[in-house]
């Protein structure tokens, strides 16, 4: 093909959506969210496929090999080495070929698209699961575990996903299906089969040079580093599947996968040891790894001290004389057996002559999940080091036997020190498989030097203790141009196999085989060429700059995100409005892409839930760069009436509360919600809250009291003054009273929440301002101001101050505080000395986005708990879609909706009398998606409590 065609997208585009049924995208919006995945490396494709089945993938393949255009396929993005990055086609799995076909006995049938997390979710109720747990497992996909050769914590128990494949369905470089199993030597003879071809093929390579294969293999218990050569001829037999995992797309395009599955353990007990030395450390390791622990994970001295400065309450954890802390899990039939075991580590590692100096243990599921949580977080601590130099990924993934760890990490140091940066190592001390981590700046040219000198010494350490690369991540763009001299009696056979499956180089070129790699230090996300550009807008605030270059792609917003769970669609991600802001940031895309529709699109897949601020490992600020970027384009454009409208919220309540009840006819006929759906764009299946008269401002509750515990200011909110009065705005005050809080409502305006979320930054600073003057004389009479609803609490709280920009505006921010943690802490006082009356039902309670992302010491659990008679259904934490204002608008109202089937479904299948949740929105949109009563907690709550002194 010419050069001319290779770069020309739109016609290579054009010609794939004439064959194919899925999407084809091709903007340079597109082409920027899949330029990066969780990795330090950005390569532009030319296209973007995203397949609905296999004969889409047939196609493409066929494209492929005739038009020699090159093809990389991608998951989830969670990858650190670049594997799934390319310059040709990109193959994305997650938005259709995701699903679980078929559960059979203890068989699995999957396409690649499917997120791990959400396999043994679904599996759970089977009491199964997919063995192989890597860390991402949450958000990684199976197509991406397949490419990887995934493993993870419980690799000591379980194996790599590479040993619990039964057969894959691969469509090879030509655009042929085979499916994969294991074969006798005797069976393999010439049918005319791809799959056979294939097979004799590999057997002619492998088997005449079985000897040099055994004599090269790494002494490791895990491997993902080449083509896994030393596992497919054994006793007489031919696997396929234990090359084509791990070989990340080079060999062949996975459409279906045959899982072996897994009974879940049945009992589980963990010990956390903590030892003074590094050679302690690698002490313990061995005496460990003679119990058969089902996983041994280690930190590290330096992660050790950032974990515990982050964190200061993991000192009840971690003894203040840890310097390297081990994480043993075992697993047994019994308590009984778990239990024994667990007496077995402190008689392995305690006591006089032996290395650690502390053992916690615990078969306690909560402690067991807190105790993990401290390895758990390493990823998230490293991730918010605040400066130029972070923690790099490039040789983070090196396997040693793991007598061997202490010795291999020592080195390591050694090489950090004579290189004069600072690093930390953490990772599967039972694998000998340690993340390390140097600080580096890749922007400065003498970093990236070091940055070269590490990856080369690193590597050679690894291979003098005849170990791997990588035991988990795969090579990728990182370690392939090392494989050469690193596997030198393999290589040449690396070199036949991909002859063999793709002859012309076009699956995923330059990984694992490559005549002319790119070097470690290419093609860098932030490389010596990477300079902030001039915008004049927002992004020239080293505030929002920062922000922006903060996200490194991991891609765990897949999994909490609620418009990316919905939609499958990449563009939904939080990281795609980073990765489309630093694009601009690094000149890629002009800044007057800010102002296009395209980029909008992408900016309004933020929908301000705010929970980027607790989910996000690096808490950056999503929303707040999606609302300033959405801003831009309104100031270019202007605002639409509809807009106007849903953002004048406290106007709009105010009129349509005066109107009652004859507003409430209005919204209620169909014929006049569907004038209001043609004239503005309001759904006209959107049910509208009734609004009740009965608002009080200028109040205070009660006008006279003696002996008061508190004096507070209410901030209710709309929807409890103009829709909810008799409940959320009464019930707060009457509790209040009960406790002997004396309780003032002053005169307030919108606290700007929706607003904010439609990018109407003015009209929310006009509103702030007010706020602060209207708000400031009760704060500094020592009062705190209550918020009762979620999106209210959190935009006083935290978006206020922003907006305003004073000390006035931080002191009233300083002062907000959410009613349940307020009753919360009255409750640790005692102050609930009354008595608490039975109230017999059913309910479940629901979380709103936003009272998550306050992340508050209490929520209305605590006290929901203590009424007699009430049973509470469990149900998972999720969005219920609302979104402030994405629910009502015509083009979003079915996305509002999908976005929240999964809690609807959990609530319809628990069959409660009520559910409860705390935002006005969230009682509205779940009401009507189950048709279930919705109220508002502290209803409940003023409902059942009676102090001691009422008559």
């Amino acid at each position: 093909m010419s050069s001319k065609a290779f770069t020309d997208n739109e016609k290579i585009a054009k010609e794939l959506r004439s064959m194919i049924d899925g999407d084809v995208l091709s903007t340079d919006i597109s082409r920027q969210l899949y330029s990066t995945a969780a990795c330090i490396y950005e390569l532009t494709p030319l296209v973007i496929v995203v397949p609905r089945h296999r004969e889409d993938v047939v196609n493409v393949l066929k494209y492929s090999s005739d038009s020699g255009v090159p093809i990389t396929a991608r998951g989830a993005g969670s990858g650190l080495a670049g594997a799934a990055l390319g310059t040709g086609i990109i193959l994305d799995f997650t938005k259709y070929m995701n699903n679980l076909l078929s559960v059979d006995g203890e068989v699995a049938v999957v396409q690649p698209g499917l997120i791990y997390g959400k396999l043994n979710k679904m599996l759970r109720e089977r009491n199964l699961h997919f063995a192989p747990d890597p860390s991402s497992g949450d958000f990684c996909s199976i197509g991406g575990m397949l490419g990887t050769n995934a493993a993870g914590p419980h690799t000591l128990k379980f194996g790599a996903t590479k040993d619990w494949i039964e057969s894959l369905t691969i469509v090879t470089a030509d655009g042929e299906v085979m499916t994969t199993s294991e074969l006798e030597l005797d069976n393999i003879v010439e049918d005319g089969s791809s799959f056979m071809k294939y097979a004799k093929g590999v057997r002619g390579i492998l088997e005449p040079n079985a000897d040099l294969i055994n004599s090269a293999r790494p002494n490791v218990n895990k491997n993902s580093s080449g083509y896994n050569v030393y596992e497919v001829i054994h006793e007489d037999k031919l696997d396929i599947n234990k090359l084509l995992v791990g070989s990340e797309g080079t060999l062949g395009i996975v459409t279906e996968a045959k899982l072996r599955l897994i009974e879940t353990p049945k009992s589980k007990g963990f010990a956390l040891v903590s030892c003074a030395t590094l050679e302690k450390a690698g002490d313990s390791v061995n005496r460990l790894m003679e119990l058969a622990p089902a996983a041994l994970d280690m930190i590290d001295d330096k992660l050790v001290e950032l974990s515990v400065t982050a964190n200061p309450h993991l000192r009840e954890i971690i003894p203040s004389e840890a310097r390297f802390v081990l994480f043993a899990e075992f697993f047994g039939e019994t308590d009984e057996e778990v239990s024994s075991k667990l007496d077995e580590v402190n008689s392995a590692v305690m006591g006089s002559g032996r290395p650690a100096f502390s053992v916690k243990n615990s078969t306690d599921t909560d402690e067991m999940e807190r105790l993990w949580s401290v390895r758990k977080s390493a990823v998230g601590i490293l991730s918010k080091i605040k400066g130029s130099k972070k923690p790099v990924a490039f040789a983070e993934d090196g396997t040693v036997h793991y007598s061997l760890v202490g010795e291999y990490l020592e080195k390591i140091t050694e090489i950090f020190k004579s290189e004069g940066v600072e690093g930390t190592a953490f990772g599967h001390a039972g694998n000998g498989n340690l993340h390390i981590r140097p600080m580096l700046d890749l922007r400065n040219e003498e970093d990236l030097n070091k940055m070269i000198s590490i990856a080369k010494r690193s590597h050679e350490v690894v291979k003098e203790m005849n170990g791997t690369m990588t035991g988990e991540h795969a090579d990728g763009i990182a370690r392939t141009p090392y494989i050469k001299e690193f596997f030198p009696e393999m290589y040449p056979l690396f070199k036949q196999i991909k002859d063999l499956f793709d002859p012309n180089n076009l699956m995923n070129p330059g990984k694992i085989v490559s005549d002319a790699p790119q070097d470690v230090d290419e093609n860098l996300r932030y490389g010596i060429g990477y300079a902030r550009q001039e915008t004049n807008t927002f992004l020239d605030d080293s505030k929002w700059t920062d922000m922006t270059e903060l996200c490194h792609g991991c891609g765990t917003c897949v999994q909490y995100c609620p418009v990316s769970i919905a939609t499958n669609d990449e563009s939904s991600t939080a990281r795609a409005k980073a990765n489309l802001l630093r694009g601009v940031l690094s000149g890629k895309l002009g800044s007057e892409s800010l102002l296009s529709i395209d980029f909008k699109n992408v900016i309004d897949e933020c929908v301000n839930c705010k929970l980027c601020l607790v989910e996000c490992p690096t808490e950056i600020d999503i929303p707040g760069l999606a609302q300033r970027a959405r801003a831009l384009y309104l100031e270019e454009n202007g605002i639409s009436f509809r807009n106007r409208l849903l953002g004048a919220t406290k106007q709009l309540s105010e009129f349509s509360t005066a109107l009652s009840p004859f507003s409430n006819w209005f919204l209620s006929i169909g014929i006049f919600r569907r004038l209001l759906a043609k004239l503005i764009g309001i759904h006209p299946d959107r049910k509208i809250q009734k609004f009740r008269r009965g608002s009080l401002q200028n109040k205070t509750f009660p006008e006279i009291q003696k002996g008061t515990r508190d004096e507070v200011v209410y901030f209710g909110g709309c929807h409890a003054h103009y829709s909810d009065p008799r409940g959320e705005l009464k019930s707060t005050i009457r509790l209040f009273e009960k406790l002997g809080v004396k309780v003032r409502l002053p005169e307030w305006r919108c606290c700007g929440a929706a607003s904010l979320s439609l990018g109407q930054l003015d009209s929310a600073a006009s509103d702030a301002v007010e706020n602060v003057g209207l708000l400031l004389p009760f704060v500094r009479k020592g009062m705190k101001i209550i918020t009762s609803s979620g999106s209210c609490g959190y935009a006083l709280k935290y978006e206020l101050p922003e907006l305003v920009g004073t000390d006035e505006a931080r002191e009233v921010a300083a002062a907000v505080v959410d009613l349940y943690d307020y009753l919360g802490t009255l409750d640790s006082e005692n102050a609930f000395d009354g008595e608490w009356k039975p109230i017999e039902m059913k309910v479940v309670y629901h979380q709103p986005c936003q009272h998550r992302a306050q992340n508050t010491k209490y929520d209305a659990t605590r006290l929901l708990k203590k009424i007699p008679g009430m049973n509470f259904a469990p149900i998972e934490k999720a969005c219920c879609g609302i979104a402030g204002t994405l629910g009502y608008k015509l083009e979003t109202f079915d996305l509002s909706m999908k976005i929240g089937e999964p809690l609807f479904k959990d609530i319809i299948e628990n069959s409660p009398d009520y559910v409860i949740t705390g935002t006005g929105t969230c009682q509205m949109q779940i009401s009507q998606a189950t048709e279930i009563p919705t109220i508002h907690p502290v209803t409940l709550l003023n409902r059942s409590y009676t102090p001691h002194d009422k008559p």
